[in-house]
């Protein structure tokens, strides 16, 4: 794989800059812009929604109800197990946050609204 000629890369964006040899690969990288896809607990933007559970499990070790709880499936997407997602009242609700490893964010910006 060579580098890139100008006619390889004919989708740039709009907002940075960057150019990409497809539409889809644009879409992708766009949704960094949004802050839908940027870590609530460091600010690593990822380019799509799996990356960032990946991400967040990988890195943070979060487990997969914890990353759900974060970020919830799509409409025809399987989420965690059913018996993660009703959790007993005596034991009262998950905490998002619990055994996480890594840094609070600080200040504004994307994340845990406070």
């Amino acid at each position: 794989m060579g580098l890139l000629t100008e006619d390889d890369r004919r989708y740039s964006c709009d907002v940075c800059g960057r150019s990409y040899r497809s539409a889809t690969a644009l879409g992708d990288h766009k949704h960094k812009h949004t802050g839908l896809t940027v870590c609530p607990l460091c600010r690593r933007a990822s380019s799509n929604v799996p990356n960032l559970r990946t991400h967040l499990r990988s890195v943070h070790g979060l487990s997969r109800e914890q990353i759900y709880s974060i970020i919830p499936p799509r409409q025809g997407e399987a989420g965690p197990p059913a018996a993660a997602r009703q959790p007993s009242a005596a034991a009262g609700p998950p905490s998002a946050t619990a055994g996480l490893r890594g840094p609070a964010p600080l200040g504004g910006g994307v994340g845990f609204v406070q």
